[in-house]
């Protein structure tokens, strides 16, 4: 990092004082002549030396370059990048130096880039708004004995998370403080340990390839401890308390608005300190990313920029590039755990981007990434993964166990994700031959989900055959994949009328919708995801149902029904949609703007189905029951998942401050219910 002089008199002035080291004494800056590397130096990574006689020149041989590190007079090899060398005006190796990255990049430059220097008083003022930030952050730990039994109520109920959870109980087990009747005791007090924190914090961490998850953990923890590590323990105490509670209880209003602050607040510490992102910063950034969309509602901006931010952070780690997941540049289940983050970020952005008429953020033609392996968590962490990878794994990376897991569910995003991108890309297209490649499109899809191991498909008899967590995550999937082929069929500009399979799709959307809600009603599951699943899935597949219904009663030619839907169960099905749309309508769930408003218009195109007007003997008549701008008298190719809906229904959303929260007691309190979180 430094080069480090022998503590010689070189480091005095003749009158006797200490002197400047020489990168201070050429910018006329304060040194404070700590050894062997001053402070300055050691914070902007360069190099910190003393020069014996800062006044003389160099004294050389003429045409000969002096040995003396300090001499001005080197030669061009040592001055200049080879391929712009005096001596080597030849076309440039485009292998060594064709770019700016490769030069960067290079292993000549093994220390991180310098920021920019500004002036020692803005440096001096950043540093101390910063402790007081750290300082106000660690203060939330006073929390400790709860936020340890919400986190690790959260884990243990969370089989599915993406954030590994072994992982995080390690990471805050080794927290470098005890609580004690409230107080914080640390070795040095609270002051040293912020100063340690930020210290660690604005270092890059290396992962060595043979560190087991225990020596990660210890470059984020313990004398360790960074900034991301306490924020990704204070957003799983937030989501904890917000995601899965008791019915009747209330979450504390002081303790879920200080795990929100201080979570946002750290992962915008983390960002703005470390050199490069990491791993634990990922995950922060995740978690944070899917509380702020359980807060705010899918259709908030905020939820936008942090999936931005995720992406921005997974491309800097070159996580989408196969070679980054060698085995001599990182540990195996680190590798593995990067990709099935990719994967499912990934799926979630191109799901959003669809349903959102947005861009999506990570183009999948750029990455080579492979899926991750289909290995359980507790084999992942295992010393002997790398022998019995092949027991476990078939030759195309399934478990042979047909073990359903997270990763399962990541291989399956991953691939329904390409499709999402597809979608994307050819519903945009001008191309005469759209339709053609819409219809390919949907054919290649059924054959990759037909290739699929049965173990990962939903079956409606999985509800009383498997785990109901198990069977939430199959049905979840099952509807990810129906809902690219809807939106492939109904992009069909050249149909003049309804196809039968979509209408067959819609139906089966519509069941499944009902019958996870019929689940959680019960009480035998909870996901904070069923209002959002209402809206993407349900209302969609309802619309398009009852915009074939009304063309069967106007005796259209434009559909035909399959024989599994009939009109009573049609109606039947959609009446029970908008009663669950009426109960997240409640001020309790943040989509409930959409909720009220998608319930009206399902409710107008329901009775213009069963009231029909009657037919017109003379000029149109203006007081028709069908709705205005409803998907009856809309052409097929302008249906668009969420935007079916009149643009007007996603107008107004009012955003959450998170710092200040007040509308705390407005998140939905009633709805989820889930095993008792015990707290000591």
């Amino acid at each position: 990092m430094s080069s480090r002089q022998s503590p010689t008199r070189a480091g005095y002035r003749r009158n006797g004082l200490k002197a400047s080291c020489e990168t201070c004494r050429k910018r006329k800056t304060k040194c404070d002549h700590k050894r062997p590397v001053c402070t300055y130096c050691d914070t902007h990574q360069l190099q910190c030396f003393y020069h014996p006689a800062p006044m003389s020149k160099p004294r050389s041989k003429p045409g000969t370059a002096s040995n003396s590190p300090l001499s001005q007079h080197t030669v061009p090899s040592q001055k200049t990048p080879p391929a712009i060398s005096p001596h080597n005006r030849s076309t440039p190796n485009q292998d060594n130096a064709s770019s700016i990255l490769q030069i960067l990049s290079s292993a000549e430059s093994g220390v991180p880039i310098p920021k920019t220097f500004v002036s020692q008083l803005h440096e001096q003022r950043t540093e101390a708004r910063n402790l007081d930030s750290i300082k106000e952050i660690l203060a939330s730990l006073r929390f400790l004995p709860r936020i340890a039994g919400c986190v690790k109520s959260f884990v243990s109920l969370a089989s599915f998370s993406h954030v590994p959870r072994y992982v995080v109980e390690e990471l805050l087990a080794k927290l470098p403080l005890r609580v004690n009747q409230g107080n914080i005791e640390c070795s040095g007090g609270i002051e040293k340990l912020a100063a340690r924190v930020l210290a660690s914090s604005s270092s890059a961490v290396r992962v060595p390839i043979d560190a087991d998850m225990h020596t990660f953990c210890d470059l984020f923890t313990g004398p360790n401890l960074r900034i991301e590590t306490i924020g990704l323990v204070l957003t799983h105490t937030a989501m904890s308390l917000l995601f899965h509670r008791n019915t009747k209880q209330i979450p504390d209003p002081e303790l879920v608005s200080e795990m929100l602050y201080c979570g946002r607040l750290s992962l915008e510490l983390a960002r703005t300190l470390a050199p490069e992102p990491n791993d634990v910063l990922l995950w922060l950034s995740f978690s944070n990313m899917c509380l702020i969309d359980f807060l705010e509602g899918a259709t908030s901006v905020n939820v936008w920029r942090r999936m931005c931010d995720l992406s921005v952070d997974m491309l800097a780690l070159n996580i989408h590039r196969e070679s980054s997941h060698s085995a001599d540049k990182l540990p195996f289940y680190l590798s593995e755990i990067r990709k099935r983050i990719f994967a499912t970020t990934n799926h979630f952005d191109k799901m959003r981007a669809v349903e959102m008429n947005r861009q999506p953020c990570i183009r999948l033609q750029y990455a080579d990434c492979a899926p991750p392996l289909d290995i359980p968590e507790k084999d992942l962490f295992s010393p002997t993964i790398l022998a019995d990878k092949n027991k476990i794994l078939t030759e195309i990376g399934w478990n042979r166990n047909s073990t359903l897991s997270v990763m399962s569910a990541s291989r399956v995003r991953y691939m329904v994700a390409h499709f999402e991108e597809e979608l994307i890309d050819t519903k945009i297209s001008t191309d005469p031959d759209r339709d053609t490649r819409l219809r390919q499109l949907s054919t290649r899809l059924s054959a990759a989900w037909d290739e699929l191991p049965q173990y990962v498909k939903y079956t409606d008899d999985c509800w009383t055959s498997i785990d109901v967590w198990n069977c939430l995550v199959l049905a979840t999937l099952y509807l990810d994949y129906n809902n690219i082929q809807f939106n492939l069929l109904s992009s069909l500009k050249s149909s003049t009328y309804i196809p039968m399979e979509l209408v067959t799709i819609s139906w089966q959307m519509l069941e499944l919708i009902l019958r996870i809600s019929k689940e959680q009603n019960s009480g035998r599951l909870s996901t904070e995801d069923l209002p959002t699943m209402l809206l993407s899935h349900g209302v969609p597949s309802a619309a398009l149902l009852l915009n074939a219904l009304q063309d069967v009663n106007e005796g259209s030619s434009r559909v035909q029904l399959p024989a599994e839907v009939q009109r009573a169960a049609v109606i039947k099905k959609v009446s029970v949609l908008i009663s669950q749309l009426d109960i997240a309508a409640t001020k309790t769930e943040s989509n409930h703007f959409i909720c009220e408003r998608a319930a009206k218009f399902i409710s107008d195109c329901l009775d213009a189905v069963l009231d029909p007007p009657s037919a017109p003997t003379g000029p149109l008549n203006t007081d028709s029951n069908i709705p205005d701008g409803t998907l009856a008298d809309a052409p097929l190719s302008s249906q668009d998942g969420w935007f079916d809906i009149p643009s007007d229904l996603l107008a107004g959303y009012p955003s959450l401050v998170e710092q200040g929260w007040p509308n705390w007691a407005g998140l939905n309190m009633d709805y989820y219910a889930v095993p008792e979180l015990h707290e000591p």
